[in-house]
């Protein structure tokens, strides 16, 4: 997880309009759900931290992370991260994910060389698709006819995916359907 990489310090959220902390208190969602709501503290109220809607510190910034690899190097460690996309090295996923080595041995830290690339140079293969790994024999059940409806977010993504790799894709990507079990 590269966010770690900008962890920090927390600081109570403040509004904007009076400066006064915002916090956390129990409420009920549209669907009747228990949730927390954001709320504006009273003047001169003091709010107990556990209540507070909490925020990074941008002063801080990736304070977190420098301390961990500080004390792992005052306890004689060489230290080297990177942050690296799978996708690199043969996994059908462009998702970027952190990579620490931390020697004591006296060793070099040795990095591997990307094995794949998108535009592959001597020695490297082309990078994998995730449509090469589906068994689409198993087209598991349909979204349709679902008890619960789909979230709106969800719907978005549907339609930002069904424009970019079929409406305006110039080789769609269909998988045909006969028989949906339900």
């Amino acid at each position: 997880m590269k966010q770690i990489l900008q962890w920090g310090a927390l600081i109570a959220k403040r509004d904007k309009t009076t400066g006064r902390i915002i916090k956390l208190v129990p409420g009920v969602n549209k669907k009747g759900k228990q949730v927390l709501v954001k709320v504006v503290a009273a003047p001169g109220e003091i709010v107990p931290v556990g209540q507070q809607f909490l925020v990074p510190d941008p002063k801080r910034k990736g304070s977190t992370w420098k301390r961990f690899v500080e004390l792992l190097e005052q306890h004689g460690y060489v230290v080297e991260w990177r942050v690296i996309k799978a996708c690199d090295f043969g996994a059908p996923t462009s998702r970027e994910r952190l990579f620490m080595i931390a020697r004591c041995d006296g060793l070099p830290i040795v990095w591997p060389e990307p094995t794949h690339a998108k535009k592959p140079g001597k020695g490297q293969l082309k990078y994998r698709t995730a449509a090469e790994c589906i068994d689409f024999s198993d087209l598991g059940k349909s979204i349709f006819g679902r008890k619960d409806e789909l979230a709106d977010a969800t719907k978005r993504r549907i339609a930002k995916g069904m424009k970019k790799f079929v409406i305006d894709h110039p080789a769609p990507f269909i998988v045909p359907i006969a028989n949906w079990s339900t």
